[in-house]
C-alpha cells in the first residue's frame, strides 16, 4: 500500500500555519512528514523544542516524520567530529521520536530515534 507524506519547512510558514496544514493532510489520509533542521534558527535546545512540538502535532495528527538535520548537530558530545555520528551519544534528538534521522546523504538511520 502506498503512504503519502507532505513537506513542511519552518522558514516558509509559521508553527500555526504548520500544525493546521498537518490536520488537514492528514484528513486526505496523509501519514508521513519531512521536514529539515537547517530551516529553523536558534540554539540547539531551541531547534530541538520547536521541532519536539511540531513532531508531536504530527503524531497527534497519525503522521510519521523523518528530519533532514546538520551533521555537526548529530555530532555535538563527540570528542571527534571526524567519526561517523554517535547517535547515543546525543540524547536530545533520539527523544524527538523521528522515524529518521538524515544527515545530508552521509548516513540514514532508519530505526526510531
Amino acid at each position: 500500500m502506498s503512504e503519502f507524506g507532505i513537506s513542511v519547512y519552518p522558514d516558509l510558514s509559521s508553527a500555526e500555519e504548520i500544525r493546521a496544514y498537518l490536520k488537514l493532510a492528514s484528513q486526505y489520509g496523509c501519514t508521513r512528514v519531512f521536514s529539515s533542521m537547517f530551516s529553523v534558527e536558534g540554539t540547539n535546545e531551541e531547534i530541538i523544542e520547536y521541532f519536539r512540538a511540531m513532531i508531536a502535532d504530527a503524531h497527534a495528527c497519525g503522521m510519521q516524520v523523518s528530519l533532514d538535520v546538520n551533521p555537526q548537530f548529530l555530532h555535538a558530545g563527540s570528542k571527534d567530529q571526524t567519526t561517523e555520528p554517535v547517535y547515543d551519544v546525543i540524547s536530545k534528538p533520539v527523544d524527538l521520536k523521528a522515524v529518521c534521522i538524515d544527515d545530508s546523504g552521509r548516513t540514514a538511520d532508519r530505526r526510531e530515534v
